[in-house]
């Protein structure tokens, strides 16, 4: 079965709970991806249960993967002090609405 993964605003999803052979019932989680903004992200399970983001360690099954869109884009453009001409950037919200989100059944 595959995860179900619902979008919330404010760049956050919750994960259903799920039931996974060799682990049991994990429960349901929400995620926030805000400081995630501009990366791709991957979802996993780790063998306790738990979901993790951490690309660096060793998990049990991969569930999602996203391209987490950027908060930061160029506004225009202003004089600095010392007459040059430097962009101004913008924050905009993190819609996550409209992203494919690739998800994988558990095992």
């Amino acid at each position: 079965m595959a995860p179900k993964i619902t979008i919330l605003k404010n760049g956050r999803i919750t994960i259903a709970a799920l039931e996974c052979a060799g682990i049991g019932k994990i429960a349901k989680t929400t995620i926030d991806l805000a400081p995630y903004a501009g990366e791709r992200v991957r979802i996993w399970i780790d063998r306790n249960g738990t979901y993790s983001l951490n690309k660096f360690a060793d998990h049990f099954w991969q569930i999602a993967e996203l391209d987490v869109p950027a908060q930061v884009r160029q506004a225009g453009e202003k004089t600095d002090a010392d007459g040059k001409v430097v962009p101004t950037e913008e924050t905009l919200p993190l819609d996550l609405t409209g992203v494919e989100i690739s998800v994988w059944p558990l095992p």
